[in-house]
């Protein structure tokens, strides 16, 4: 088996926003579910750092849960506690209430968004708030996604380009970040360069998209990462390997190409969830580079 592949990174318990913070800043929670919200510090909670260093390349701030001393007071819209038609707002546990838990209504409120947020203190008050829009579905997004891959060494290059369905299957309770698992056909190829200096080629076969494939779209609220969002598809097919001087091969290719977050080349951004189009164009030293370019649409 021959795997070519870029490495894509996931998305912890980290921030580009230092400070103190309610946690996800903003999120879509759907109807009849709950949204679990932290109190937490990222990074030292009067850095004042803003996103570069002195080297201008942007990193990411650890983020700690804080157990505030100070009684909590919950509210949705302004409304302690909430109510049933905005959604309720508590301290699952009385005695740990910098957490709190938001209740989506049964039916999506007006205004929508809504406003969670959590006051400590009597006189010099510290409020945070979070923007919560309730949906009665997470729709999946279709559309095509095309890239290609050429390695720094090897002469290895890899080229995919495949219809694509991404389904949600979860939200991050930290950040908000909606995670959704792919689905699909790819079109397959790839060349590289044997260790002897023979020149191999796969053929072009078309398979299956692996579950590994993801979409993961942050909301507003993460620092430099607000609005953006990471495409990673793994694909495998059954191809034939032809090297110089070498009897065809029969063997499975695997394929692995992303749009993922690192220090050298910036997300792609959105403006309205209901389309994600673009195409980028990123170079690591010592690894190679990724051109691709797709159309999504949300389908309910």
């Amino acid at each position: 088996m021959r795997t070519l592949s870029v490495a894509t990174t996931h998305f912890s318990d980290w921030s580009y926003v230092s400070g103190e913070q309610l946690r996800p800043a903003s999120a879509s929670v759907l109807v009849g579910t709950s949204q679990p919200l932290q109190y937490s510090v990222c990074g030292d909670a009067d850095d004042g750092r803003g996103g570069d260093d002195e080297n201008h390349q942007r990193f990411l701030l650890p983020c700690t849960d804080v157990h505030s001393p100070f009684p909590a007071r919950w509210a949705v819209n302004g409304i302690n506690g909430g109510n049933a038609s905005i959604g309720r707002i508590g301290p699952p546990d009385v005695s740990r209430d910098w957490y709190g838990v938001y209740d989506a209504p049964a039916t999506v409120p007006s205004p929508n968004p809504v406003a969670a947020s959590v006051t400590w203190g009597d006189q010099a008050q510290l409020t945070l708030v979070s923007q919560l829009t309730v949906v009665a579905e997470i729709p999946a997004y279709e559309g095509t996604f095309a890239s290609r891959f050429n390695a720094a060494t090897a002469g290895a290059e890899s080229k995919l380009l495949g219809n694509v369905r991404f389904a949600w299957v979860s939200t991050d309770p930290q950040t908000g970040a909606l995670t959704y698992q792919g689905s699909g056909r790819a079109q397959l190829s790839g060349r590289f360069t044997a260790a002897d200096g023979r020149a191999c080629v796969w053929d072009t076969a078309t398979g299956d998209l692996q579950s590994a494939s993801s979409l993961i779209v942050l909301p507003a609220g993460n620092g430099d990462l607000s609005k953006r969002y990471q495409i990673a598809l793994y694909a495998q097919a059954m191809s034939t390997l032809r090297c110089d001087g070498s009897d065809p091969a029969p063997g499975p290719l695997v394929v692995s190409h992303s749009v993922s977050v690192d220090q050298q080349c910036a997300l792609p951004s959105y403006e309205e969830l209901w389309r994600f189009a673009g195409s980028w164009n990123c170079t690591l030293p010592g690894s190679g580079s990724t051109s691709a370019n797709w159309t999504l649409y949300a389908h309910q």
